[in-house]
């Protein structure tokens, strides 16, 4: 399995990029600050795909450069300088969590630059109401270790300089209580639809871009 890193210029920065395998290009977008590496075993795609995969703009390898550019606008605007710089026409985007927003706002800005989109586990819609309460929800299995811990990151030398390391640390104490293996997460029991319907509902909000999907169901979301 061929496997090539290397970086290429994105407009103010050098993104870190790691391709992998041969045959049609599907570029990964990963979740909030975490680099790629954890998207790591999509590698037994390499037999069909050239896995393209990247250290968004702050994370992994990749510096952070101007701040402002860290947004939605600025994540799908690197997003198509990385396809550019790679000479790459037309590309199949599989987005994983936040990469997942990123995956479909270029989708719907740049269809003609779109074969194909996968959207896994993407968060819950821009619904203001639904967000807060899957705030409160993820607050509220959180321990006082955790927010010690979250309070020491957020002091140190080397988050104030936002090294990609240390904001990976700070997104996954965010993250920790409520993955799998970790402290039980339930929705508060007033209008709680599952995180997965959270799901079903972002994705089918974006169903305009989508040629198939693939959600699973749950009783919650049903009506």
């Amino acid at each position: 399995m061929q496997v090539t890193p290397h970086t290429v210029r994105v407009r103010d920065i050098d993104v870190s990029v790691v391709r992998v395998g041969a045959g049609r290009p599907l570029v990964v977008c990963g979740g909030p600050q975490l680099g790629h590496h954890y998207l790591r075993r999509l590698d037994v795609l390499a037999d069909a795909y050239e896995l393209i995969y990247f250290d968004a703009r702050g994370s992994g390898h990749t510096e952070m450069g101007d701040p402002s550019e860290l947004s939605f606008a600025g994540a799908t605007a690197d997003l198509d300088s990385i396809r550019a710089a790679l000479g790459i026409e037309r590309i199949t985007v599989l987005g994983h969590s936040l990469g997942g927003h990123v995956a479909y706002l270029f989708a719907s800005m740049h269809p003609e630059r779109i074969d194909a989109l996968v959207l896994v586990d993407v968060g819950s819609p821009f619904a203001e109401d639904q967000a807060r309460e899957l705030g409160r929800a993820m607050v509220s299995v959180r321990t006082s270790g955790d927010d010690t811990k979250l309070r020491e990151i957020q002091e140190s030398a080397a988050f104030q300089r936002r090294e990609p390391k240390a904001v990976e640390e700070y997104v996954l104490n965010i993250l920790r209580p409520v993955l799998p293996g970790s402290r039980s997460f339930s929705p508060p029991p007033s209008r709680a639809p599952s995180s997965r319907c959270y799901r079903a509902r972002a994705i089918s909000r974006s169903s305009r871009i989508l040629t198939t999907s693939r959600v699973q169901s749950d009783r919650s979301c049903r009506g």
